[in-house]
């Protein structure tokens, strides 16, 4: 395998081809090994700053004025343009490596390296030496090398959360057919249940639809619907309490009622108001088939600090949408036994101008001011930037606060990715949408919900919902 088949292939992406279609050529393990670590590089072996100014120095103009040249664009891609007359030398994988670490230690000028690859070659050469990921997530590339190998999307989505990606890729090409076996989540103790992804119901949409769902039940939901999970845990020293945000990171307790200790192993959904526990699912691993009805009867816990919320029938859709507060979320939820890998149900959206959109990118114009750029997300995981908002203000002292705890990123005036595994959610209007390509007009930013994950982000065909 060339560097150039992966640079090409990467390439193909970035243009908006089918990416299980690109990957499909990844056909045995050590390929798709060599993949991975060419795509998703831990860190960069250069920082653009480095980058730039040995460049600078070695084409004779200071710095400055060469990242006033490049302005927004990408320093990898506008570098690259320095091989736009060379062909391609056919280097291996390994030996497109060797260069960047000759480039890096400073045995080779960046010019001359330039001139020995095309510049599709040279896109992912530079990317690389400065840390950048390619076009699609890690998880998005596993998915897709595993659906190309029989294995259902959903069953991938498992398996990535359980396990380490060479790990991963190593049974894909071994003994695919272990992955198809189905788990039981309940068996599963590294499994950080987080809350299911709702799917949007619109006041307009038909409401047979959730006559059909499930029978025409809805929970009403305080704080926005913003939940959390709580494990209680049996241990020989007693119970422990553990909390875990939509992200399915751990967090900071919530309502404790005095005097409650039930048995665990037990999961609760819940959220906190005002000292009362408020209950919107039980999960009981020893008892996995309990229907929801069954899940929260089985609980039994109500009381003046903590509020079991079962399934009330909907009588009338519009007397239930003009009852709902802004600090309220109505779901519909699913009535089955509990599938950590299904949608959870629908989720009533008064408004199809709000979103929850990724923190995508960002950059500091002005001591005042940030700029950043928001994502959707695609049914494989793959954020799909749409467009650019300023942030001033309250906000923009939020983000950078939030960005200074999740991420390393030293904010200037360069754009700057965050990294793929982290995700920032903010509330988000958007009045407008464009398809082709895909992009919010007019956007504003109401808030950032970084206590979210990326179950809560928009989908691109959620986005597009009510759009001709």
């Amino acid at each position: 395998m060339t560097f150039a088949e992966v640079a090409r292939l990467v390439e193909s992406i970035r243009l908006g081809n089918d990416k299980r279609e690109a990957l499909s050529c990844v056909k045995d393990e050590k390929k798709a090994c060599l993949y991975y670590g060419v795509l998703f590089p831990n860190k960069g072996m250069l920082t653009k700053g480095d980058l730039s100014g040995r460049f600078a120095k070695e084409v004779g103009v200071f710095v400055d004025v060469l990242l006033d040249v490049v302005n927004e664009q990408s320093f990898a891609m506008a570098l690259a343009q320095e091989s736009n007359k060379s062909a391609s030398q056919g280097w291996s994988v390994p030996q497109a490596q060797r260069m960047m670490e000759g480039v890096c230690s400073g045995a080779l000028t960046i010019i001359e390296t330039a001139h020995k690859m095309d510049e599709i070659e040279a896109r992912l050469f530079w990317k690389h030496v400065l840390g950048e990921h390619a076009p699609l997530t890690p998880n998005s590339f596993l998915t897709c090398l595993g659906m190309n190998q029989g294995v259902q999307q959903d069953v991938m989505r498992r398996h990535i959360a359980l396990k380490e990606p060479m790990e991963l890729i190593r049974v894909l090409f071994d003994d695919p057919e272990s992955l198809d076996i189905p788990t039981r989540w309940y068996e599963e103790t590294n499994m950080a249940l987080t809350p299911r992804r709702y799917l949007p119901f619109h006041p307009h949409d038909d409401t047979q639809l959730i006559q059909e769902f499930n029978g025409g039940f809805y929970q009403r939901l305080c704080q926005k619907g913003s939940t959390k999970m709580l494990y209680i845990l049996p241990e020989p020293s007693g119970t422990k309490l553990v909390w875990r945000d939509r992200g399915g990171r751990l967090t900071s307790a919530g309502v404790i009622p005095e005097g409650w200790s039930p048995k665990g192993p037990i999961i609760l959904e819940t959220a906190s108001e005002q000292g009362v526990l408020h209950v919107y699912d039980v999960i009981y691993p020893r008892y996995p088939h309990l229907t929801l009805t069954e899940r929260l009867e089985k609980a039994g816990w109500d009381s003046d600090d903590i509020v079991i919320h079962a399934p009330a029938r909907v009588d009338k859709m519009s007397e239930l949408v003009s009852s709902l507060s802004e600090e309220e979320t109505i779901r519909f939820p699913d009535m089955n036994e509990f599938n950590p890998f299904l949608p959870g149900g629908f989720v009533l959206t008064s408004s199809l101008a709000k979103a929850i959109l990724r923190l995508h990118s960002v950059r500091k114009v002005t001591g005042d001011l940030l700029e950043v750029e928001l994502a959707c997300i695609d049914g494989l995981d793959d954020f799909i930037p749409i467009g650019k908002v300023e942030v001033t203000g309250e906000l923009k002292i939020a983000s950078q606060g939030t960005l200074a705890r999740l991420t390393n990123i030293v904010l200037n005036k360069d754009w700057q990715d965050i990294p793929p595994e982290v995700i920032i959610p903010m509330g988000v209007i958007v009045p407008e949408i464009t398809q082709n390509p895909l992009k919010g007009e007019n956007m504003m930013i109401t808030d950032i919900m970084d206590d979210l994950g990326i179950s809560d982000i928009t989908q691109y065909v959620d986005l597009l919902h009510g759009v001709a």
